[in-house]
């Protein structure tokens, strides 16, 4: 006998930096919250992030929607080339959404944020 298994597909936005901290949604995604991160589903998940500036940046998860959030994953400033992404699997709990974060990010620059849901029976 197999238990049912609520299945999320894997889901992702462009974000672009404004001059401030945190890079805003290109587009308005259902799964967003607010203008500034991905709700995670409950549960293992593997985020990705790309980032085509020259600042570091990093992903963020913001845990049960309180000020409690830790850094996950940083990519580290350009040193030329193309644009950075990096990957890392977090635990995630009702609640949980997950950003980008840096310091005064050039206005225009963009990037990317994916969630990958794990889901296992």
């Amino acid at each position: 006998m197999t238990t049912p298994v609520d299945i999320v597909m894997p889901y992702g936005v462009t974000v672009v930096g404004d001059g401030t901290n945190n890079p805003k949604l290109a587009t308005a995604h259902p799964k967003q919250l607010q203008n500034l991160g991905l709700k995670l589903p409950p549960g293992p998940c593997r985020i990705a992030a790309s980032w085509e500036g020259e600042e570091k940046v990093a992903i963020v998860v913001q845990t049960n929607g309180t000020r409690n959030y830790r850094t996950v994953l940083n990519l580290p400033e350009k040193t030329g080339g193309g644009g950075r992404q990096g990957m890392v699997t977090v635990g995630a709990v009702e609640n949980d959404y997950v950003y980008l974060n840096g310091h005064q990010l050039s206005s225009g620059t963009k990037g990317t944020l994916e969630v990958y849901p794990l889901n296992f029976e």
